[in-house]
């Protein structure tokens, strides 16, 4: 698993221009972060993923009103973000019951 943070730049709105891509990276907090498995697949999309990267980058810099995101928290294993992180204890509390559950 590679991990990465970036504190010039909102590293959740570079991974919203990735996906515009197709790449599919998972969110990480405390600190922001995003990550992604590294597989036969990714090993032969080295070159691919780092020209995507960078044009990720200049995307939000050039037009950073077209990816902001602030304060979202994403919850592992889900495509659901919490805009209040009051209620990020809460909610994964229930997640890890659910799971539990089932």
């Amino acid at each position: 698993v590679v991990a990465f943070s970036c504190k010039k730049y909102n590293i959740y709105s570079i991974n919203d221009a990735l996906i515009e891509n197709g790449w599919e990276l998972n969110s990480l907090q405390n600190p922001a972060g995003i990550h992604f498995a590294i597989t036969s697949r990714t090993c032969n999309s080295v070159d691919k993923f780092l020209a995507d990267l960078r044009s990720a980058v200049e995307k939000v810099t050039a037009n950073p009103q077209n990816y902001v995101k602030t304060s979202s928290a994403a919850l592992y294993g889900s495509k659901t973000q919490i805009n209040d992180p009051n209620l990020i204890e809460e909610v994964v509390r229930h997640w890890a019951d659910f799971l539990s559950e089932n």
